[in-house]
């Protein structure tokens, strides 16, 4: 089941990711869950997740899912965007069609709950097997309310297969 589709992404929820980051941030977020949906922000460390924080990102819900703030954005993250969206909107760091696909992905994985895969390509940065990823997001409670936050991260010159051909 396809939830976002657009140009450059695919999102669906799956349990199965092909690559080390994903599977890495995923054993992680279900190790952190315990017997909870979904792990609460504050129960995670960082420094946990060293070895793939350069991929990694966090988004923080604002106006009630209008928007989302970038809490953490990885180095290789600003490398492959060419920016930093740390401390940012979405709404402030992409043209208007780029916030509402990028929010539309967002939303979906904080709405399934679920861990969601991403299959796509930045070609909106510029087209190229080097930005080619596999992804996953995750959502994450908040101190006061459930899924107030997106944990993810993105394994960037991924070569898909047949399998991931939709």
């Amino acid at each position: 089941m396809k939830l976002v589709s657009s140009e450059h992404v695919i999102t669906m929820p799956s349990d199965s990711f092909k690559t080390d980051v994903a599977n890495r941030l995923l054993h992680y977020w279900r190790e952190k869950c315990g017997n909870r949906p979904r792990p609460l922000l504050s129960d995670l460390e960082l420094m946990d997740l060293y070895d793939i924080a350069p991929l990694m990102f966090i988004r923080d819900v604002v106006d009630g899912g209008k928007d989302l703030r970038c809490r953490f954005w990885g180095t290789e993250m600003a490398s492959a965007y060419h920016m930093d969206c740390s401390g940012k909107l979405v709404s402030d760091s992409f043209t208007a069609y780029g916030s509402k696909n990028t929010l539309d992905i967002y939303m979906a994985a904080l709405e399934s709950g679920l861990p969601m895969r991403l299959l796509g390509n930045l070609g909106y940065v510029g087209k190229s097997e080097s930005n080619s990823f596999e992804g996953i997001m995750l959502s994450l409670d908040g101190k006061d309310h459930p899924k107030q936050h997106v944990i993810g991260a993105f394994a960037f010159r991924y070569q898909m297969d047949n399998e991931d051909k939709v």
